[in-house]
């Protein structure tokens, strides 16, 4: 006898709460085994003392009293949708009890690509059968085999220096069925590094034109320079705008803004400042940066504090190899 009341779980995990019932007979000759229906689990202790099981045995013979059954689904229960009768039994008479419909919700599953890298002029091949990725909210030891890897670009050799989003898709394999989960595909990034080798002969750049500190299109900007702030070495910067910027903001600040171009290697920079032109001695202190993402480059914003009493300062970025 009993009212049971609506179970729920999520895959993975039993559920929450139980359920319970009665269970009595008289004139009995064997003790009374409590069969549950598939996806449920039986106890006869309501904190699961005495295990939770496929199926229960309330021990004795002739006059038992009403004994508490509880259930509950089960945590091995695949997701879906349950229901059926309890099916209590001793010998040869039996009684049965209606379960509820119960559901198993599907576990939430987030696959997210791992950060790739390449250098330009390599050819990285994408697809299905990928593993450079990341589960989280596998239950039980399970595993994901493998995923497809998709770029929106930097997979062909010729593809220019950045960041292309990594797009993964149609986990597959291992052990888990994909079926008890919910798959959330998280993007990753996929960085295309270009060495300023690479780039000087990108760019056509042969005999001393192509030194790091030659100037091939006479606007005052060495070919490092252009390298690092993203420019054309045959293109005079400013032709598409100033590559960098001063202004003057509030409470005596002064700000620098430059473009610096993705997947750069071998090369540091910094912004220095300084009060006084006859003082040789440039530093960093003080100086502040935030980036922004602008897709094919970054914007990068130094800013510095005048020191009080400073009428002056000036800045400079400083770019060279290690």
């Amino acid at each position: 006898s009993g009212n049971l009341s609506v179970l729920n779980s999520t895959y993975g995990s039993a559920s929450l709460t139980a359920t319970s019932f009665t269970v009595s007979g008289q004139n009995l000759t064997q003790a009374i085994l409590i069969d549950p229906p598939d996806g449920f689990e039986v106890s006869l202790a309501s904190d699961g003392a005495s295990g939770y099981a496929a199926t229960q045995t309330v021990a004795g013979t002739g006059t038992i009293v009403p004994t508490t059954v509880f259930i509950r689904l089960a945590a091995g229960s695949a997701a879906g949708f349950y229901s059926g009768n309890i099916v209590c039994s001793s010998g040869a008479a039996s009684s049965t009890l209606a379960v509820p419909e119960a559901e198993v919700r599907k576990k939430g599953l987030n696959i997210a690509a791992n950060k790739l890298t390449k250098t330009f002029g390599q050819t990285l091949v994408l697809g299905a059968g990928q593993t450079n990725f990341t589960s989280t909210g596998l239950v039980n030891g399970e595993t994901v085999g493998s995923v497809t890897l998709t770029a929106s670009g930097g997979t062909a050799a010729a593809d220019s220096a950045g960041d292309y989003v990594l797009t993964p898709s149609a986990a597959t394999g291992g052990t888990f069925n994909l079926s008890n989960y919910s798959v959330v595909y998280i993007p990753g990034t996929l960085t295309v590094f270009i060495t300023l080798q690479d780039w000087v002969a990108q760019n056509g750049l042969g005999g001393d034109n192509a030194l790091p500190n030659a100037d091939p299109d006479g606007d005052g900007m060495s070919n490092l320079m252009e390298y690092f702030l993203g420019l054309e070495p045959m293109q005079a910067s400013g032709t598409n705008g100033p590559a960098m910027t001063l202004s003057q903001g509030p409470s005596n600040t002064i700000s620098m803004t430059y473009r610096r171009a993705k997947g750069l290697t071998n090369v540091e920079s910094a912004v220095q400042t300084i009060g006084d032109l006859s003082n040789a001695n440039w530093g960093t202190n003080g100086v502040q940066e935030t980036v922004v993402d602008k897709g094919t480059h970054e914007e990068v914003t130094a800013t510095v504090t005048n020191p009080p009493g400073a009428t002056k300062m000036f800045m400079r970025l400083k770019v060279s190899q290690p």
